[in-house]
């Protein structure tokens, strides 16, 4: 994606045609080698950001017993296509607790 984006720039720029290209701030931000923050998520799934944020906040308000009992969650996530695909290597079989959550 990123080599497609960056012939598309450099076609725009060499053609002298102006593109307008709204990409989410997180895009631009990797071009530029600046770092991306939650806030940077937020813009385009603030529901993302809801569950991240109650998961920060869930150390306090229970035990890491209560939430292995509550929550079965492993490093994966399922993209739009339906398909499961693994956020770290081995993610499918490593489960989520206090210490890495």
């Amino acid at each position: 994606m990123y080599e497609f984006l960056g012939a598309l720039i450099g076609m725009s720029v060499r053609s002298g045609i102006l593109m307008s290209i709204n990409l989410p701030g997180f895009i631009w931000k990797q071009f530029t080698d600046e770092e991306v923050t939650i806030d940077d998520l937020n813009e385009i799934d603030s529901m993302t950001v809801n569950i991240l944020n109650d998961l920060r906040d869930v150390q306090g308000k229970m035990t890491e017993e209560s939430f292995l009992e509550g929550y079965e969650l492993n490093f994966t996530t399922i993209l739009s296509n339906g398909e499961e695909v693994e956020l770290v290597s081995g993610g499918k079989n490593k489960k989520v607790n206090f210490s890495n959550l």
